[in-house]
This record gives C-alpha cells, structure tokens and sequence, in this order.
C-alpha cells in the first residue's frame, strides 16, 4: 500500500513538474500554431486531401493521404491539390512545376508549366509560349501543338474535343482553336481588345466581348461559324454599361450579362454641400453612399433581340436553373422608411421578362419550380405555381420556429430553418430549435418530426449531415428509402456526436452512434469569440461509399480528421496537437440562477497549471451565449479582433468566464448585468477567485452591454468595450455606411428595445451607458474604429467625452486604417498589447504603461507609440 502511494505520489509530481515547465504563450508562439484546412475525401472513400497551414506565416503544406493512413505524400510550400479524372488523380502546382499524382502510387508524373487547366478527362498546359502540350489524365502519351503564342485563357468543349484559347498579343489578343484530334489550329477573331470569354460547353458555343463599345460576338465551335450578337452594350439603357458576362442558358438559347450604372456625372465649382430632404426616397441614403445599381438583360440566339429582366436599386435577380433557365426570381428590398431589410419577390420569365407571380415576401424556390415557399414569421407556407393558391404547411403543429422554448427574448437564435429537399421534389427538411421536421409541399400530408421530438424532450439540437457542400451548406436531397445521419449537440451537457435513421422515413426515435464530451460538428453553435474549432468542418461523405471525413476536438486537444464508417470506430488521420507546448487551459460548466431565478450556464477557463490555493484575476468575456463552448478548441491568435485571446490570457495566469445571458424585451442591458453579476456573486465565492480584481471585456454588441454594466456596477476594477453602442438615443437616428440603423433596435432587431424611440423612450435612455456615465467608477478602455460601419465612432466619442468631462478614468483608442469594428494588422497588434497591459496594471498589480499615465500628443502619434513602461512611479 505503501509503494502504491509512493508510486503515485511520484507520478502526481512528475506531472506537476511537466506542467510546471510548460511555456506560457506569447508572440511567438503564433508563428507556430498549425491549423487544418481544406478537408477533402475522393468518391471512393479510399484517400483524403488537406492542408497544413499557419495563417500568420503563411507556411503551407498540402497532404494527400490513404483514409487507412498506410501511404501518404505531402507538398510543402502548397496550399491546394485538384482532384481530377473522378478522383483518379490530383493536380498539385509548386512554383513552376505541375505534378500529376495519383493516389496511392509513390511515382509523381512531373511538367514545367507557364500555365495550365484541365477538366475532368484533359490536362492543358504551356510550358513555354512556343506551344500547347495536351494529354489525357491516365494516358503516357503527350500531344503538342506548336505556334500558338502565349495563352491567357482555357475553353474546353469535351463534347468535340475542341480547345479554345486566348491568346496575348501586347494589349489586344487573338482567340484561337485547336482541334484535339485533328492538330488543326485556326483564328477565331485576331487582334481584338477581348475582356470576357464565357463558353456553353453543352451547346458547344462561346460568347466574347471586345472594343470599347463592349460589342459581344457569339461563336459556334462545333460548326466553325461566328455571328455578331450586339455591337455595343452601352446604347441598351441610358447611363449603364456593361458589367460582366453571366452565362449562357441551359439550352443555349439566350445569352445573360449584366449592365451596372456608369458614372457620367460633370465635376463643377459648385459648394461642398449634400442636401437632405425628407421627399427623399427610403433608401437614398444607400445611393449616396454608392450603393450597386444593375440589371440583367436576356439576349435571344440568334436574332439579338434584347429583353431587360429588371433590376435597379434595391434588387437581386437570380436565375432559375430549373426549367432550362426560362425564369428568374427578382428580389426587391422593402422601401418602408421604419423597416429596412424586408423585401418581397416576384418570379418573372427570363424569356420575355414578364411576371408570372408576384408576392409579398420573400420565396425560395423548390427543386422542379412548381412551388415558392417563404416563411410569414409564423408558419411555412408555399404558393403553388400549378394551382395558383397558398397553402399553409405547418397549420396544425403547434411550434416555434423561430423562438425559444424558454421565452428568452435574445436576437440570435441560431434556428437553421430550411435545411434539405426531398428526393420527390414534393418535400422540405425543416428544423425548430431541436428537431427535424417532413412538411409535404402539396398539403396532402401532416407535417412530420422526422426526429420524433428526441430533441425537444432531451435538449438536444440535431442538424442533417448528408452529402453536400462545405460550411452549413445545405445537404444533398433526403430519400425517404435510404439512411439519414444527424449531428447532434446536447444543449445541457455540451456532448456533440451523431444519431441515425434507417431509413428515413422509418417511425420512432433515431438511433445514436456516439456522443462525447467534444466537438465534431455543431452549426448551430454561436462563434461567440475568434478561433473556435466548433462548426467550420462539416462531415464529409465520400459521393460513391459509406466512409466519412470529419474533424474531432476537445477543448484541451487541437482539431484532428478521422475516418469512419459507422461513427462508432473512427481512423485517426492527423496528430495535430501545438497545445502541448503550452501552458494550456482546461475548462469547467458552471451552473447558476439569477435573482429572477432563470438558470443559466457558462463556461470557466482555467490554466493547465492551476494552483487552487493561489488567487487569480477574472475577466468576465461575454457575447449573449457562449456555453456551448464548453469542448470548442479555440486557437491562439496574435490579434483576436476586438476581443482578448482567451488561451493567451489563461496561459500567462488568468480566469476567464464566459456566461450565458438570458434577455428580456427592452432590457438588454440590465438583462446583462443580472446575469453577470449573479455569475459573479457564485464565482468569487470559490476561494481561488480575487474577489478585488474582477475584469469585463466585451465587443461591438456586448461592447455596448459592457458601457451599462460598468455604469450600474461598481464591483468591477477593470473594463474594455471595444466599439460598442453608449447611446441609444443618437445610434438609433443616425446612419452609418449607407444604412439607416432604426431597424436594429425595433422589433426583432439585434439591441432588442421591442419598439421605436418615440413608443419607448425612457428604455432607449434607460439602456444607453452615457445617460448613467456620473456612476462609472470602473477604469474603463474604450476603443472604436473610425470608419466602423456598424456603430458610428462619434457614439464612442460621445461617451469618452462624458466620461472625461466628469473625471472619470477613461481612454480611448481610435484606429483609423480599419472599415469595421474588428481592428486587424498593425491597429490589432497594438490594440491587443494596450488591452494587455491595461488589465496586466489593474488585475495583475503590473506598472502601467506610459500612455496610460501621461497619454500622447497628437503630434508625436507618427514617433512615439508610448507602449513602454512608466518607472516614474506615476498611477493612471
């Protein structure tokens, strides 16, 4: 018994010393935080593809790997390989070099290139400008054409094997073809000033555009002949021109391009004045400050006859691949004064540009175009195109689609809405705030919880993974007949893992697989603070078998890729673990009430070489939820944007909290306050928590919560409110960037007032920080961006100015070479070390820097940065 405790008393020191030895992280350890991108599987399952990147060094290397991870090849310096010939092959550039890979086979096929392409059967490249080298991807042998010139741009049409190339010639170009099977090499146009090339390659056309005039030229490859289709775009509309090519329609019977409003205004001597009127439109403001204005205009082949299909300020066309192109949906923002953002649309025919229906919201299309489905705030609805009626979906189900279950008033709701189609074209996969419903298009079927209602009753949100795109892209089309996989993340205990169906359509409630105290993948998780590893990598399925990439991580363990077949036993591809050179952190779920008895969660970080018998400094970091985060990994960053970088902060011997906030209409920030201090109130009753050196950080929403938090508190001894709101007041009739901000404070808008200022103005004055400043009794560091386009930097001048007119201990840092609130660059480096040593002084007992004790002058701003410590002895 004796030994064993000696043994694990050795063991326990041993690794108490180990962590003990563990560098804090610092500056340098951003250069070597490796990160995984660009996850890739083949159709076959068999091999994956990814990069190794550092995005502060630029340092990339691109992998190629057997999902049994038994062969391998990697290309330093490379941030991408192309999967070609149905995965056959990968197409990797290294400087000059062009190599041909195929998986699994240690010998790379290797070319100098000038310039290259491909598509799915056909590689195209120069190796000089004297000639055109061309191959098929598994075939030894290498054609050449000679005399072609150097080549600016690839057009291949498979159907006939014919290469259509650009071809420079000083400013102007010759557009040429090659016939791959012949050798034959003939001039299309020759010396044209070309700026587009936009091929057909289903009807074996392309369309040019040349001259200043922008004319536009059509030519058939397959029959060698050209025809002029405009010859100039200018004349179409008065004070438009042209913009971009789109494309040609699926049956190759129109060709689309976009005209964009030019600048033809005479400069005059006149007086530097902007004049305001109130006749002015809703959205002249957005006109002034350049707002995009465009239109697509279909032209007939042949013929040219030109129809506009609408556009103008405040609208989106989008063109309908259903049906061969022969419509468009036109999407017009709302021109109501008090309610930007709404919009309504109308589908119209692309072929002659006339309405077929015109509605009052704004639709999506369904696959087959036989419906519009919208959501009216309350239920989904569809319009039937056939019928010519509305139809309400969800009538009978008692829901909320888009609210939360507990009445928590907060603006993000993270509801994924519309999710997936069915494979009849006849359904859509829809999600509430836990599960998965079947609605069935025509009406003839009660709306389905695919889910059987699991998630309401165990919390826990599922989300579809199935084929298909990248981030939150929406998956491929659901079969009723086939299995359905979900992921799934349990909102109580933070697990994440994956449940199942099989198939479908089948009753009951889904299987699970697995669910672990990690992330694999959560969409819905709010990104409450940069370089969190939750939701950027889906799961992907290989196209042709049941295999699966995905990433794991914890929040003590960098993100990983595995392979699997079931979800429940699972291939490690990579060991990326940067962490463990680090003094790293471990985090804790606290539970707690508040006074009004809403129980709420969050999430405590701790350093790995935590010492419960000393007391530590706390910073209270909050964005309206965050305790989802709970098993994210969050990667270390040189500049976080406007927030502090919580495993640096934690490594170099800080706590850091991140609560929930519960919200109620019209009190934003007191709903704040009560969490946060009702958080407090638990916290600093542990006895390793400095109850004196409490700190508070928030940016650009919880910025502004953070200005009333200090303002109607005073147990903090330290704040930082990077580009937050202090005054409702003058943010609510002001405009920034072009957009009025009224919106925003409305009825479901983000500050969440619940009405105008003239229905509410004691909340308006009761939620802004400047009214309150004489309570401010927290040193508080401000900082806004002068350009920020979402809140105005005078509304941060505003409350600086109060705070220092009442003598308040406040500064302000204005960067003025950043557009938003997220400062980045050599403003973010400088913003994260100020931000650093003002909490370093008051939450760590540090000396102060010297711009916190004497400031700058304004004349020395170019000469002296005044981030050097000041020795005087002097106290900010």
């Amino acid at each position: 018994m004796k030994i064993a405790l000696l043994l694990h008393a050795c063991v326990l020191y041993f690794s108490l010393t180990v962590v003990g030895q563990k560098k804090p992280i610092d500056s340098s350890a951003y250069k070597k935080w490796p990160e995984l991108w660009n996850p890739y599987i083949t159709a076959d399952g068999r091999y994956v593809s990814y990069t190794l990147a550092n995005r502060l060094t630029n340092e990339n290397t691109f992998r190629l790997a057997a999902a049994s991870n038994k062969w391998s090849k990697e290309f330093p310096g490379v941030m991408l390989g192309e999967p070609v010939a149905d995965d056959k092959f990968f197409l990797v550039k290294s400087h000059d070099t062009l190599n041909l890979v195929k998986p699994g086979d240690n010998k790379t096929e290797q070319f100098k290139v000038l310039s290259y392409s491909h598509n799915k059967s056909w590689l195209f490249f120069q190796q000089d400008t004297a000639g055109l080298y061309f191959k098929r991807f598994g075939e030894r042998s290498l054609h050449h054409l000679a005399g072609i010139g150097k080549i600016a741009g690839y057009h291949f049409f498979p159907k006939i094997k014919v290469l259509v190339v650009k071809v420079e010639d000083g400013e102007q170009f010759d557009i040429k073809i090659a016939d791959l099977e012949s050798g034959e090499l003939a001039t299309i146009a020759s010396l044209l000033p070309v700026k587009f090339i936009t091929e057909d390659t289903v009807n074996n056309q392309l369309a040019y555009v040349w001259g200043k005039d922008n004319a536009i030229s059509v030519y058939d490859c397959a029959n060698r002949r050209s025809a002029a289709l405009l010859p100039g775009t200018g004349g179409i509309i008065k004070n438009y021109a042209f913009s971009f090519p789109l494309r040609f329609s699926k049956d190759g019977k129109r060709f689309f391009f976009t005209l964009e409003k030019a600048d033809t205004t005479k400069k005059l001597e006149l007086a530097d004045v902007n004049i305001w009127s109130y006749k002015d439109p809703a959205n002249r403001d957005a006109q002034y400050f350049g707002s995009r204005s465009a239109y697509t205009v279909s032209v007939a082949l042949p013929g040219g006859q030109v129809t506009l299909l609408g556009g103008g300020e405040g609208s989106r066309l989008e063109l309908l691949e259903d049906g061969g192109d022969k419509y468009a949906l036109l999407t017009q923002d709302s021109l109501s004064p008090f309610r930007a953002g709404l919009t309504r649309s109308r589908l119209i025919s692309s072929v002659d540009g006339t309405e077929i229906y015109r509605g009052k919201h704004s639709y999506i299309t369904t696959p087959g175009l036989k419906y519009l489905l919208y959501f009216d705030g309350k239920d989904y609805q569809v319009h039937d195109l056939e019928k010519n009626e509305e139809r309400n979906l969800t009538a009978g189900v008692n829901n909320n689609w888009t609210t939360r279950e507990n009445g928590d008033y907060d603006f993000w709701n993270y509801i994924q809405g519309i999710v997936s189609w069915g494979e009849d074209n006849e359904s859509v996969y829809v999600c509430d705030q836990y599960d998965i419903w079947k609605l069935d298009l025509a009406g003839r079927q009660q709306p389905v919880c695919v889910t059987n209602g699991y998630g309401r009753k165990h919390k826990i949100i599922f989300s579809l993974v199935s084929e298909g795109g990248g981030f939150n892209a929406m998956p491929g089309k659901i079969d009723g007949n086939k299995e359905i996989v979900f992921s799934a993340f349990n909102t109580l205990t933070k697990e994440n893992g994956f449940y199942r169906k099989s198939p479908a359509s089948a009753p009951g409630d889904p299987e699970m697989l697995i669910m672990q105290p990690c992330t694999y993948w959560v969409p819905v998780m709010p990104l409450s603070f940069a370089g969190l590893s939750s939701g950027f990598t889906k799961p992907l399925k290989a196209k042709h078998a049941a295999v699966w990439l995905l990433t794991r991580a914890t929040a003590t363990s960098a993100p990983n890729y595995l392979v699997t077949k079931d979800f429940k036993h699972f291939t490690q591809l990579t060991n990326n673990a940067p962490e463990k050179e680090y003094n790293w952190y471990t985090t804790e779920l606290v539970n707690w009430k508040t006074a009004r008895g809403i129980e709420l969660q969050g999430v405590l970080y701790k350093p790995e070489n935590f010492d419960s018998t000393k007391k530590y400094p706390l910073i209270f970091y909050h964005y309206r939820k965050a305790s989802a985060n709970l098993h994210a990994y969050i990667t270390p960053q040189a500049c976080a944007g406007c927030i502090i970088d919580i495993p640096t902060y934690v490594s170099n011997g800080y706590l850091v909290f991140t609560p929930d906030i519960y919200f109620f209409k019209g009190e934003t920030g007191k709903s704040a306050l009560e969490a946060i201090s009702s958080a407090a109130d638990v916290l600093v009753t542990r006895p390793y928590v400095d109850s004196l050196r409490l700190g508070i950080q928030g940016c650009s929403f919880s910025g502004f919560t953070t200005n009333y938090i200090v303002t109607h508190s005073s147990r903090f001894t330290a704040a930082v409110s990077a580009s937050g709101l202090a005054d409702m007041v003058s943010g609510y009739n002001s405009i920034n960037t072009g957009e009025i901000k009224q919106y925003q404070f409305e009825e479901g808008g983000p500050y969440q007032m619940g009405g105008t200022l003239w229905d509410l103005p004691e909340t308006y004055i009761r939620n802004s920080a400047v009214f309150s400043a004489p309570q401010l009794t927290t040193p508080l560091l401000l900082m806004h961006t002068t350009k920020d386009f979402t809140v105005p930097f005078f509304n941060a001048m505003e409350f600086f100015l109060a705070g220092k007119r009442l003598g308040k201990k406040i500064w302000l840092l204005e960067y003025g070479n950043n557009n938003s609130h997220v400062v980045m660059g050599k403003e973010g480096d400088d913003f994260t070390l100020r931000m650093r040593q003002f909490f370093d002084h008051y939450l760590k007992g540090a000396p102060p820097a010297r711009w916190m004790t004497e400031g700058r002058s304004p004349n020395l701003r170019d000469t002296d940065a005044a981030l050097d410590i000041d020795t005087s002895g002097r106290i900010p």
